[in-house]
């Protein structure tokens, strides 16, 4: 008996385990984001792409300023509600972060230049 209540929690672990993998988000490696468009204008920064992660789709990002340098972190999961897909088309409003010399996108290790172009 005490057997089978090993097995069953640790089966409802590894489902757990599963389930928050899939739902909750991440931040995506650099390597699994392709950019497409980059548009700094007057008032709005652009930025569309997609994730080449397999079976992940986009669930939003972050962001963050730091003399004039905008780090942006994309996020992702396995599954996601709604009709979220892998593409993204990110609107930033550029007055909020006065002026912006330089785009990053950014992971917990890594920068890549993404505006201006290199």
């Amino acid at each position: 008996m005490k057997k089978k209540r090993v097995l069953f929690t640790t089966f409802i672990i590894f489902l757990m385990i599963i389930f928050g993998v899939m739902v909750f988000s991440k931040t995506l490696s650099l390597n699994s984001i392709a950019i497409s468009e980059t548009n700094v204008g007057d008032k709005i920064i652009s930025i569309k792409g997609n994730i080449a992660e397999s079976g992940t789709k986009y669930k939003g990002y972050s962001i963050s300023e730091k003399n004039g340098t905008l780090f942006i972190n994309i996020k992702g999961s396995l599954f996601s509600f709604g009709d979220k897909d892998s593409s993204f088309d990110i609107k930033i409003n550029k007055g909020k972060y006065g002026h912006i010399n330089k785009i990053l996108l950014h992971d917990r290790a890594h920068n890549r230049q993404i505006w201006p172009e290199k």
